[in-house]
């Protein structure tokens, strides 16, 4: 008797405890603020690891990080200016991913552009920042880096012996 009474109530103590399903509440995020508009303007901001879909390319550009970053520091005589290179992931509506490096300077030697194409526009790496200096080291940037990407309409002749674009 003791076992069906304590049973008994488990049960009615589960069915109290139990609750209807929750309406949800609306926490959709603002989604439309990661498209850019190329017609409207010509440069696109990414921070570290943002992803932006541009619309006019139908495609996912994915500013993955800085590989290089041998830019001379404000306040040191330099032998030469030095590259910032970022690295870029890249996948259309019809493609698989792509990587592709960008420089900040162009110099076939080293491998390093400064653009690239991308279907019927191509893409200059137009700025990184923040730009290294005597203070800072170099370590502590990581993470903390932004690019600006300039899209201009038409191709560019790319020199296929030294094409820095990658499938996965």
């Amino acid at each position: 008797m003791i076992y069906k009474l304590l049973i008994s109530n488990l049960f009615f103590i589960s069915l109290i405890n139990c609750q209807t399903q929750k309406v949800a509440q609306n926490t959709s995020t603002d989604i439309t603020k990661n498209v850019v508009d190329v017609k409207s303007e010509n440069l696109i901001y990414l921070k570290e690891g943002e992803t932006k879909f541009i619309k006019e390319l139908q495609a996912n550009i994915t500013f993955v990080g800085i590989t290089e970053d041998s830019r001379c520091p404000e306040g040191v005589n330099c032998i030469w200016a030095g590259a910032a290179t970022a690295n870029l992931t890249v996948m259309t509506t019809t493609s698989r991913p792509m990587q592709m490096q960008l420089s900040t300077v162009d110099m076939p030697s080293r491998k390093l552009i400064k653009a690239n194409n991308i279907g019927d526009f191509h893409v200059i790496l137009d700025k990184v920042s923040p730009y290294p200096n005597q203070k800072i080291n170099k370590s502590e940037l990581k993470g903390k880096y932004e690019i600006v990407l300039k899209m201009e309409k038409g191709n560019i002749k790319v020199d296929q012996s030294s094409d820095p674009v990658t499938t996965k």
